[in-house]
């Protein structure tokens, strides 16, 4: 069981934070929304309690966070007690199932192997990658057609929309997608995509709900340029102001952009930096445990969306 159902089946957690007072008071906060699952105990004081691993058999404490600059906490003691350590990254991950770019760092990208993962699993993911993509060319191609007539019927040619995003290491590359906006829509310049757009057809409102306008994209995947499950590719001239705000962003392209992906399930449009921020920390999280396990969690997320019209 993950964290969440373990908080649904039993008492309160009881954690502890042994954190700077700020950083701290920062956790706490990000959590109130579940203050009823989370019960966060008082600090402990060496002055006021006699040790650290007392003071966690009095209270009950089920969770430690910890910092981890704190060299002569005694770890392996509170192991020994049945007592969960976790650092502050590691407790967002395993309860949210995403890790916020302020937990990102150098030391944490050096435990990241990518390149070290079973190459058998790899090569699975790309045959499945042009199996998938194919054969969804080919079941879809009715429907493309149809929507190809109903894009010119409304507002004309071109009926495909073609955009520069950034790929697989930053590499650019053309992704392919039907048109769903006015012929003008960037007449002032690149703009974020809202998820109540003016500037978005009334057949592109259709074709979005759907993710019909996603169809060409399988061209993309069976080119190699994208997968059918990863981070979303961005616009490059969008990401020049992302990356002075989120340095680790390009954290992302370790792996190939995707048709879909845990950011797209978990979260919402990306219309600003705020919300960019956010939906980067479920890519983080996608990065670090991408299996083929979550990779099959996420296609059938998508397809009980696509059941529902929702994206």
């Amino acid at each position: 069981l993950n964290f969440l159902e373990r908080v649904s089946l039993k008492k309160p957690w009881r954690i502890l934070i042994l954190l700077p007072v700020e950083e701290g008071r920062r956790v706490q906060a990000s959590f109130k929304p579940l203050e009823d699952q989370i019960k966060w105990l008082p600090s402990f004081s060496p002055s006021k309690n006699s040790n650290l691993e007392d003071y966690c058999l009095g209270q009950g404490v089920d969770l430690v966070i910890l910092n981890k600059a704190d060299t002569k906490l005694d770890v392996i003691g509170l192991l020994a007690l049945g007592v969960r350590v976790l650092s502050v990254s590691a407790f967002w991950e395993m309860f949210t199932q995403k890790i916020p770019h302020s937990e990102i760092s150098q030391d944490w990208l050096t435990k990241l192997d990518l390149r070290q993962r079973d190459p058998l699993a790899r090569r699975v993911k790309r045959l499945s990658d042009i199996i998938i993509a194919s054969i969804g060319l080919v079941i879809a191609f009715p429907i493309l057609l149809i929507a190809c007539v109903a894009i010119v019927l409304e507002s004309g040619f071109p009926v495909f929309f073609q955009q520069t995003r950034s790929g697989y290491l930053g590499r650019p590359y053309v992704l392919y997608k039907l048109r769903t906006m006015k012929q003008d829509a960037e007449k002032n310049g690149a703009e974020w995509a809202m998820k109540f757009d003016s500037r978005v057809t009334w057949v592109g409102k259709f074709l979005r709900k759907t993710r019909i306008d996603e169809i060409p994209q399988f061209w993309n995947v069976i080119k190699g340029e994208m997968s059918i499950v990863g981070p979303r590719p961005e616009r490059p001239e969008l990401e020049e102001k992302i990356i002075q705000e989120l340095p680790f962003w390009s954290c992302r392209y370790l792996l190939k952009p995707g048709l879909t992906g845990w950011a797209q399930i978990k979260y919402q449009y990306a219309s600003d930096l705020d919300t960019s921020e956010e939906k980067l920390a479920y890519d983080f999280f996608y990065v670090k445990n991408a299996s083929f396990f979550l990779d099959l969690e996420i296609m059938l997320s998508t397809l009980r969306s696509l059941m529902k019209g929702s994206r």
